[in-house]
């Protein structure tokens, strides 16, 4: 269940496709992939040591690309994850809403900033990611109707209005006979037991 939550916040899909790079476009790929690498072993290092440290010299990295201009949602997605590990909530707010500025269409970004404004207590802002998380999850449904769609938004619904609204539209999608069955009572548990704390708790206290 954890780390069904935990995915919730992460689940980012990037995509790149680049035809017949030159040289440049080549070497700047090359070394984007290089900083991601360091990236990813530093905060394995981190996992294993828990030497913020490591964090910190990870978040450098990161900086040097977006400092660059490369707007790749992978790249902000360990900025904010690192943030989140660091415990600076206030920071992590910030960049999370700046990060739906960059990927206006990703309505995973919009909830992670909903979560982050939750934890600083900022209710009203973190209303207005939710409900525009919900809205884009709306857009995107209507081109991509999975159920792992409709979870997240009924996910979305949860945090912003109740379980029990988050219910209501889970039944909904259950009657229409577009989901298979099999899917319906694998997430089914997760609406009928969340808990708006233990969620963001998962999330919090994930290491």
């Amino acid at each position: 269940m954890k780390i069904f939550y935990i995915s919730l916040l992460l689940m980012f899909l990037i995509s790149c496709q680049v035809k017949s790079p030159n040289k440049k476009v080549k070497n700047e790929i090359n070394e984007i992939n290089g900083i991601k690498t360091e990236v990813e072993q530093m905060l394995n290092l981190f996992q294993s040591t828990k030497d913020t440290t490591y964090l910190i010299q990870a978040e450098s990295q990161v900086d040097s690309l977006i400092n660059k201009g490369i707007n790749d949602l992978k790249l902000y997605q360990i900025k904010g994850n690192i943030l989140r590990k660091r415990k600076l909530y206030e920071e992590f707010a910030k960049f999370m809403k700046e990060s739906t500025q960059h990927f206006p269409n990703n309505p995973q970004t919009y909830f992670g900033a909903g979560v982050a404004f939750d934890q600083i207590k900022d209710v009203e802002s973190s209303k207005e990611m939710y409900k525009k998380s919900i809205k884009v999850y709306d857009e995107l449904i209507q081109k991509y109707p999975t159920f792992e769609n409709h979870i997240n938004r009924i996910i979305a619904i949860c945090f912003l209005y109740g379980k029990q609204a988050g219910l209501q539209e889970f039944e909904k999608i259950a009657q229409s006979g577009k989901i298979k069955q099999a899917s319906i009572d694998a997430y089914k548990g997760i609406i009928v037991d969340f808990d708006k704390d233990k969620f963001q708790n998962a999330i919090f206290n994930n290491p």
